[in-house]
C-alpha cells in the first residue's frame, strides 16, 4: 500500500463509477487520502481494530499497524471531519473493559463481528490458553 498507493487507485476509480464509497481498513496510510475521502457523497469508512492487546495482535496481526496506530488514525480522520468508525472482526482475546475505555472517546460507532475461527486459529488459542476467554 505505501509505494502502489492502491487506496487512493480505488477510491479515484471508484468516484467515477458510484457516489458512495464503503471503505475497511487496517492501514493508518488511508490519512493520507483525506482529501480525496472529503469528496465522497456518502462515505462508510471502518477502521478495524480486533483487540486491545498488542500481543494478541502480533500473532493474528503481524503486518498491520499496531493497535495505537490505528486509534490515531481514527482521531486524525474524525477530526479531519470524516465519520470513521470501528470494525471490531474477528474479535479476538481481550479485556473488553479496557477496550471500552481506550475507544470510548474517539466518539465511533463499533461494529462487531464475532471470531468463527478455523482449525489453525484453534490451535493458536489453546497453545495460548485463550480458549475459554
Amino acid at each position: 500500500e505505501k509505494n502502489l498507493q492502491t487506496h487512493q487507485k480505488n477510491i479515484k476509480d471508484t468516484y467515477h463509477s458510484q457516489k458512495n464509497i464503503f471503505v475497511m481498513t487496517k492501514s493508518t496510510l488511508i490519512t493520507r487520502d483525506i482529501d480525496l475521502l472529503k469528496k465522497s457523497e456518502e462515505l462508510n469508512l471502518n477502521i478495524t481494530i480486533t483487540t486491545n492487546r498488542e500481543d494478541v495482535r502480533r500473532i493474528f496481526e503481524p503486518y498491520a499497524p499496531p493497535i495505537e496506530k490505528r486509534l490515531d488514525t481514527v482521531k486524525i480522520l474524525r477530526n479531519a471531519g470524516i465519520d470513521t468508525n470501528i470494525f471490531m472482526g474477528p474479535v479476538l482475546p481481550m479485556n473488553s473493559e479496557k477496550f471500552a475505555l481506550m475507544i470510548k472517546d474517539t466518539g465511533c460507532k463499533v461494529y462487531l463481528d464475532p471470531l468463527n475461527y478455523p482449525k489453525l486459529d484453534r490451535r493458536i488459542f489453546y497453545k495460548y490458553n485463550w480458549e475459554k476467554i
